[in-house]
């Protein structure tokens, strides 16, 4: 006579580890039903169909409780989902030790854990994310046969980071304060009409300052 479940085990299988970023779409791990050994030796196949069904529960070995920053349930066609969810929260960027508890729900005494890390790192700087407010427009006057010096210049506004744009993700919110790192690629291009600089002008790209000597 074949002795009960009781006197069987449940198979271990290692969950990977799971790292993701802030900002970054959620991660779902499909996690197949833990199969035990008493199926396995005399079962159809399966290998979880003479035990009865398993209780699962996600732990944060940390806090002894749920975790904050995954779920586990079941995907409705014999396995299970485990998901780290979209945070955009920076204060979640750590690496959880996570244990999930596996039992046999008839059979309580038949248990297994299995450990695995879930790591949120940072999110990179992303400035395309960001939007650019334009500078108000500015003018230079200057005159036909003006003496040469001092000549007529104007200082070049820079656009500027729109700052609800800086803030508005992980993405943006890892380019700086004020968004510092995209404003290094802040460059200005003097062109006229013709796609050139008219003669009489010259630019100093050090300090932006457009000036006009004579015409």
């Amino acid at each position: 006579m074949d002795a009960p479940c009781t006197a069987y085990a449940l198979v271990p299988s290692t969950i990977a580890a799971i790292v993701t970023t802030t900002g970054a779409a959620e991660t779902s791990v499909t996690i197949n039903n833990f199969m035990d050994t008493k199926s396995t030796a005399h079962g159809t196949g399966s290998g979880t169909d003479l035990c009865g069904t398993r209780t699962y529960s996600l732990i944060d070995v940390g806090t002894s409780n749920a975790p904050t920053i995954a779920t586990y349930s079941s995907n409705g066609s014999g396995a299970y989902n485990l998901v780290v969810p979209l945070t955009n929260s920076e204060s979640d960027e750590a690496t959880y030790n996570l244990r999930l508890d596996v039992t046999l729900t008839d059979f309580t005494s038949v248990t297994l854990s299995e450990t695995f890390t879930v790591t949120i790192n940072p999110a990179s700087c992303d400035c395309s994310l960001m939007t650019w407010n334009n500078p108000s427009p500015v003018s230079l006057a200057t005159e036909v046969l003006k003496v040469v010096s001092p000549a007529d210049n104007v200082v070049l506004p820079l656009a500027t980071l729109d700052a609800s744009s800086v803030s508005a993700s992980p993405m943006t919110r890892a380019c700086g304060v004020s968004g510092a790192d995209c404003l290094g690629s802040t460059t200005v291009a003097v062109i006229s009409g013709t796609s050139s600089l008219l003669t009489f002008l010259t630019y100093d790209s050090s300090t932006r300052t457009l000036s006009a000597a004579s015409i």
